[in-house]
C-alpha cells in the first residue's frame, strides 16, 4: 500500500518516520467521545510569551479521536478535533518543547507532557488521565540555520478515560479598549429620574486567535497543492498514515475472512470431487459386473447353440438308420418336451409377476395408510412445520468490504483488493487470486460484496396454523397488490 502525499511540502522537509508499533494497536472505530464546541468557553491566552529557544525546535502535536456511526463510510465517521489559527490553516493540536516539560525532548514521556500542556492551553482538555500514547508519525526538516527541527504527533487513548462530554474552548487575546458609551445616571435634586450621558469606559475585547473544531477522516484527507502551512501538511501526513493503519487491519480482518472461506471451498471442492470418485468407481463396478454377466450369458448362449448343433449333428446320423415313423415319434416327443419347458418357464414368469404386483400392492396399501396416519395426526396438531431461509451476515467482513468501497456503491474491483492483500506481504500474487477466486472474484470484475458475507441457510420452524393462514393471505393480497390494474379489471369482468 504505497504512500501518497499529494500536498504541498516544505522545501526544508527531510523525512517522515512512521513510529507505530508493530503489531498496529487496537483503536475501537465504535466510541463516541461527545465533543461540546460553545461560543461561551473561552481561555485567555497569558500576556507573557514563551522565551523562544535557540535550539532545534521539537513540537508535540495530538489528535483526539472521536466517532459517528451515522455517516456512510468510515473515513466520514471518524473524527478528530483539530485547530485552525486565524491567519493560518489547519493543524493539530500542540506545540513547541519547553524546559518545563522535561529536561530531555528526545524521550516520548517529556513530549507527551509537551502534548498535555499545549493541549489544555489551547481548547481547555486536560489529556492528563490518558494512560496509552501512541506516536503515530514524526516529521524531520532540516532547517536554513542548520538545526533539524522534528514534529511528533500522538493519539492518546483518551476513549477509555472519558465519560461525559468534552468541553472545547476557543483561544483568544483579552486587550482593554476605551470606548465611548451611553450611560444612565441619576439626575440631581430629582429621585427617581435618570438622563443619558455619554462616557469614556474601559472594554474588554478577545481577538480569536485558535479555534477547534472537529473534522472527519475523509475531511483531513481532502487536501490539495494550496495548502502551504508546515502545519497543514503535517496534519495530512497524519491523515494518509492513518489511513494506511485502517487498510492494514481492515486487510488483515479481511484476509483471516478469505482464508476461512478457501478452506470452506477447498473441503468443499474435496468433498464433491471424493464423492465424484466414489460415484465413478460405483459405476465403474457396475459396469463390469453388467459386461462379465453379459460375457457370461453369451458364452452360456455359445455353449448353448454348440450343444444344439452337435445334438442336431447327432439325431442326423442317428436319423439316417430310422425309419419315417420312427423319426415322426422322435420329433413329436421333442416337441412336447419343449412345450412342457415352456409352459413351466412361462409359469414361474407368471408367479414372478404375481408376487411382484403382490409386494407393489402392499407398499402402495402401507403407503397409504401411512399418509392418513400423517394427516391425522397434522389435523390434530396446533402448529404447522414450514421452511424459512436464513440470513447470517459476517459483519466484520462487510465493514472491510464497505472500508475499501470507497464510492458505497455496494461493489469492489478486484484488481482493488489483489493490491490491497498484497501489500501485507503474506501471499504470492498467485495465492491471492487463489483467495479471490474462491468467492467468485474475478480480477477483471467487480463483486457484490453483501452477497459473499452472508450464509443464507434453510431451517424448519413450527408456527401456528392460524398464523400460517394468515401469512398465506398476506402473500395473496401482496400478490393482487401487484398485479396491473388491467389484470384486476379483466378478472373482474
Amino acid at each position: 500500500y504505497q504512500r501518497r502525499v499529494h500536498g504541498h511540502l516544505s522545501d526544508e522537509f527531510s523525512k517522515l518516520e512512521v513510529t507505530l508499533p508493530d503489531p498496529s494497536p487496537e483503536i475501537p472505530f465504535t466510541v463516541k467521545l461527545p465533543l461540546l464546541v460553545d461560543p461561551a468557553f473561552v481561555l485567555v491566552a497569558p500576556s507573557e510569551e514563551a522565551p523562544a529557544t535557540t535550539g532545534p525546535k521539537i513540537v508535540a502535536r495530538v489528535m483526539i479521536m472521536t466517532c459517528k456511526p451515522d455517516e456512510a463510510t468510515l473515513q466520514k465517521q471518524i473524527k478528530f478535533l483539530v485547530a485552525k489559527k486565524t491567519n493560518g490553516g489547519l493543524m493539530a493540536i500542540g506545540g513547541a518543547w519547553a524546559p518545563q516539560d522535561g529536561p530531555d525532548p528526545s524521550k516520548d514521556a517529556t513530549l507527551i507532557k509537551t502534548a498535555i500542556r499545549h493541549c489544555k492551553a489551547t481548547c481547555g482538555i486536560d489529556l492528563s488521565v490518558c494512560k496509552k500514547w501512541t506516536k503515530v508519525v514524526e516529521i524531520h526538516y532540516n532547517r536554513m540555520t542548520g538545526h533539524t527541527d522534528r514534529t511528533a504527533i500522538f493519539l492518546p487513548d483518551i476513549w477509555n478515560h472519558c465519560d461525559g462530554e468534552l468541553k472545547v474552548h476557543k483561544l483568544v487575546s483579552r486587550s482593554q479598549v476605551q470606548a465611548e458609551e451611553e450611560v444612565e445616571e441619576p439626575v440631581e435634586g430629582k429621585e427617581g429620574e435618570t438622563k443619558k450621558v455619554k462616557k469614556m469606559v474601559t472594554k474588554d475585547v478577545d481577538t480569536v486567535l485558535i479555534r477547534s473544531m472537529d473534522l472527519s477522516l475523509s475531511g483531513l484527507l481532502e487536501y490539495d497543492l494550496t495548502d502551504k502551512f508546515e502545519e497543514t501538511s503535517e496534519l495530512s501526513m497524519f491523515a494518509e498514515v492513518f489511513q494506511e493503519l485502517l487498510a492494514k487491519q481492515h486487510c488483515r480482518e479481511l484476509l483471516v475472512f478469505l482464508d476461512e472461506k478457501h478452506v470452506e471451498h477447498v473441503t468443499k471442492t474435496e468433498t464433491m470431487k471424493r464423492k465424484r470418485l466414489e460415484e465413478t468407481e460405483i459405476r465403474m463396478a457396475q459396469m463390469a459386473a453388467d459386461r462379465e454377466a453379459r460375457e457370461a450369458k453369451r458364452q452360456k448362449l455359445e455353449a448353448e447353440q454348440k450343444e444344439a448343433e452337435l445334438k442336431r449333428k447327432q439325431n442326423e446320423e442317428e436319423e439316417k438308420y430310422l425309419t419315417e415313423e420312427q423319426i415322426a415319434e422322435r420329433h413329436e416327443a421333442e416337441r412336447k418336451v419343449l412345450e412342457q419347458k415352456v409352459k413351466e418357464a412361462q409359469a414361474i414368469r407368471e408367479a414372478e409377476l404375481k408376487e411382484k404386483k403382490a409386494a407393489m400392492e402392499k407398499k402402495a396399501k402401507e403407503e397409504a395408510e401411512e399418509k392418513l396416519r400423517k394427516e391425522e395426526a397434522e389435523k390434530l396438531k396446533t402448529t404447522k412445520t414450514i421452511k424459512k431461509q436464513v440470513s447470517d451476515v459476517n459483519e466484520k467482513a462487510l465493514a472491510c468490504f464497505k472500508f475499501f468501497d470507497t464510492d458505497s456503491s455496494g461493489m469492489v474491483r478486484g484488481n482493488d483488493l489483489e493490491k490491497v492483500l498484497l501489500s501485507l506481504g503474506r501471499h504470492s500474487r498467485r495465492e491471492v487470486n487463489e483467495l479471490l477466486e474462491c468467492i467468485g472474484l474475478n480480477m477483471r470484475a467487480n463483486i457484490a460484496y453483501k452477497s459473499v458475507c452472508t450464509t443464507v441457510t434453510i431451517v424448519e420452524e413450527e408456527v401456528p396454523k392460524e398464523e400460517e393462514k394468515k401469512e398465506e393471505d398476506k402473500m395473496e393480497e401482496d400478490a393482487d397488490a401487484a398485479k396491473p390494474l388491467e389484470t384486476v379489471a379483466a378478472e373482474s369482468k
